[in-house]
């Protein structure tokens, strides 16, 4: 990751006043290419379980964001979920600075289940905790709250959210955690460093 384009940042005051996000407001952040595995439709459906203060800004756009646009008005939920579609990269971390937690729910498949995707690394490069499925090539690198993760299934994803809400100190802390990991772990100015001295060993 880069992590000059993501890093810790102040929330945006100017930003919160845009979205209409108050200081009592619980934020959640998803980053990605909306495709129908991303998971986000579940969390739409079941929003009602999740207080009323709840926040859930999306960003990204792709093949499934109509859809979830339509769901979001026939639901009566555009006060509560933010569509931003796709934004410029070096602009992502002012808006994850918002977020309490970020996610990845994605449902498991044989597309999703060996993968870590970049936008977790990026979420933790910014200081945030993590809620993702229980992906096997996210497991693993990244083994637990240790690692700035928590894990749910797709079915009790949503039920764990709004436990995870109820606790921001929790949430820092696991944020801090994950931060430190992914800056010792997952620079790409380090690694790349580490590789070029490895190809120079070669004979």
């Amino acid at each position: 990751i880069n992590v000059k384009d993501f890093k810790p940042m102040e929330k945006s005051l100017e930003l919160k006043k845009e979205l209409n996000i108050k200081e009592s407001d619980k934020v959640i952040v998803f980053v990605g290419t909306i495709y129908k595995f991303a998971g986000i439709e579940t969390i739409i459906n079941e929003f009602s379980l999740l207080q009323e203060n709840t926040k859930l800004i999306i960003i990204g756009g792709g093949p499934d964001f109509n859809r979830i646009k339509l769901l979001v008005q026939s639901k009566k939920l555009e006060k509560n979920i933010i569509l931003l579609g796709f934004i410029s990269q070096k602009s992502i971390s002012k808006y994850i600075a918002l977020a309490d937690i970020c996610i990845n729910p994605f449902e498991i498949n044989y597309v999703t289940n060996r993968i870590l995707p970049t936008k977790i690394l990026e979420y933790l490069a910014c200081e945030k905790p993590v809620l993702s499925t229980s992906l096997n090539g996210t497991k693993e690198i990244l083994l637990d709250e240790e690692y700035g993760i928590i894990y749910a299934s797709q079915k009790e994803f949503t039920v764990k959210l709004s436990e995870l809400l109820d606790n921001r100190a929790k949430l820092k802390e696991i944020g801090k955690k994950g931060f430190e990991y992914v800056i010792k772990n997952h620079d790409w100015e380090i690694l790349s460093k580490q590789l070029i001295e490895k190809l120079k060993n070669i004979k």
